[in-house]
Parts: C-alpha cells; sequence; structure tokens
C-alpha cells in the first residue's frame, strides 16, 4: 500500500505565497461578558471614577480672576523699583560683562512689526526730471567705473 503525496495544509498546487495583512476580528461582547473578572459584568468609565469622562471639567471654577495680574503688576512693581535704584548701573554692567544678554534685551523691547517709510527723492520728480537725471549722472557712473577698471 502507498502512501498519498502530502502537501503543506493550505497550498494548492502550483500556488504562490502571497503575504497579507488581515486584521484580527475581536469577537463581540455580548451582554454579560466584560472586564470585571470576579463579578463577570460589564464595566464602563461610570465604574472607573478615576478616568475623565467626555465633557467633565476638573476645575470648574477656573483661574481665580485677577491672579495672575495681581502677579505680573507685583513682578514688574518690584522691577520698577530696582531700576529706579540701580537702573542706568545695571544696565552699563550687563552691556559690558554680557553684551549678547544686553543685546538680547534690546531686541525684545523692540515691537515686532515696525513700519519703515522711505521717502525718496525720485518720488517728487517728473518722468523729464528722472530722464535728465539719468543721462547727467549715467555719464558721471561711467566715468567712475572707467577709472576703477583701470587701476
Amino acid at each position: 500500500m502507498t502512501k498519498p503525496a502530502t502537501r503543506p495544509v493550505g497550498k494548492a498546487p502550483g500556488a504562490t505565497t502571497k503575504k497579507t495583512t488581515a486584521k484580527p476580528v475581536k469577537p463581540a461582547k455580548s451582554a454579560g461578558s466584560g472586564n470585571s473578572r470576579s463579578t463577570g459584568k460589564d464595566k464602563s468609565r461610570d465604574d472607573k471614577p478615576w478616568l475623565i469622562k467626555p465633557g467633565q471639567v476638573l476645575n470648574p471654577h477656573g483661574r481665580p480672576k485677577g491672579s495672575r495680574h495681581r502677579l505680573t503688576e507685583a513682578f514688574i512693581e518690584a522691577m520698577c523699583e530696582d531700576f529706579e535704584a540701580h537702573g542706568i548701573g545695571a544696565i552699563k554692567a550687563c552691556r559690558e560683562s554680557s553684551p549678547e544678554t544686553y543685546l538680547s534685551v534690546l531686541v525684545r523691547l523692540m515691537p515686532k512689526q515696525h513700519e519703515v517709510s522711505i521717502e525718496s527723492r525720485f518720488d517728487a520728480m517728473t518722468d523729464e526730471e528722472l530722464d535728465e537725471f539719468i543721462a547727467s549722472d549715467g555719464a558721471k557712473i561711467k566715468e567712475q567705473q572707467e577709472q576703477k577698471q583701470s587701476y
């Protein structure tokens, strides 16, 4: 009696192996199954008071009004008093001992956006005046360039 030929389970003759990434299917929870091993009942967020529930506010009253404002005012007042007593000397000492700190303070005091308006003498000139200016100054510029090249 001869043994029948065996092949690996799940493979058809001549089939190629192809890896698939199938997601495991979770079994549906029944009414009696749950997370609790001792009682067998379903645990939800209501049974776990340490979990934050959606929409729950942990500090309903929030920060007391004006507390940050009072701290800021107190700090600024203390800095003003210290500056009045030691201001110019402290600035000089900072500039001499730590110029990078001095410059960083200056940069922080500058406004973040600064509008610059540039007025030019050419703005008020007519087209004819601009042409005359270019003709007269163009000759001067050419002479200067020729002198630089001759050096």
